[in-house]
């Protein structure tokens, strides 16, 4: 990693604790999805990662250049999920990839060398190559935790990576925070919730009880 990549990682990656992953699945609903939105970047979230759902590519277009604009506001990082295409037209800081999409080398020729690439893993081996393939990040599903020797519960693995890859490992995990208390535990500390928290009856409340607890 070039040392220009690294200080961008470092800054819109490495220095963040709470990570939001959103879909808009009704562009008719695309207004209460921005204000809700802005509500939790209002309160302090550091990282926003859209997918697609079923909008056309159109809608996913707009709704991402106006999730760029709202990041832009509030200093968060913005992240597109698989669609590299989408990234690099709503001028995105990265993407954060699945197993299937295509691979880090071809979406950083794409978007360029200090553009900012996540990777979804469910496995050792994946983790290895992540790092060899030049990621910038790791996000985990621990529910998704293969069965291996050497775990014992999801955040072990998760742990395991961490301290085995030396990348940023983003774990996707619920609001709750006793959820937070088990990754700290574990010497992590950041955490990607999915639209639960734009669900609650307060997502700016949500939001700062969940940034005091990852950041103390």
């Amino acid at each position: 990693m070039n040392k220009l990549r690294k200080s961008i990682t470092d800054i819109k990656i490495d220095s963040k604790n709470l990570f939001v992953r959103v879909g808009c699945s009704n562009i008719n609903e695309e207004s209460i999805f921005l204000d809700k939105l802005a509500e939790i970047l209002a309160a302090g979230a550091e990282v926003i990662q859209i997918e697609k759902n079923n909008l056309s590519d159109k809608d996913f277009l707009s709704l991402a250049n106006k999730t760029k604009q709202l990041c832009a506001e509030f200093g968060a990082t913005f992240i597109v999920k698989s669609r590299v295409d989408i990234a690099y037209l709503s001028e995105a800081d990265g993407v954060n990839l699945e197993q299937e999409d295509i691979d880090i080398r071809l979406a950083r020729e794409i978007l360029g060398e200090n553009s900012i690439i996540g990777i979804v893993i469910y496995t050792q081996a994946q983790a290895v190559n992540s790092v060899k393939d030049g990621a910038d990040y790791i996000s985990m599903r621990i529910s998704s935790t293969p069965t291996e020797p050497v775990i014992e519960t999801g955040l072990e693995y998760a742990k395991w990576v961490s301290e085995n890859t030396f990348l940023p490992v983003v774990v996707e995990g619920s609001i709750d925070i006793a959820f937070c208390q088990q990754l700290i535990d574990k010497n992590l500390s950041k955490l990607s919730v999915d639209n639960t928290i734009l669900d609650t009856s307060s997502p700016h409340t949500v939001t700062v009880n969940l940034l005091e607890f990852l950041k103390k």
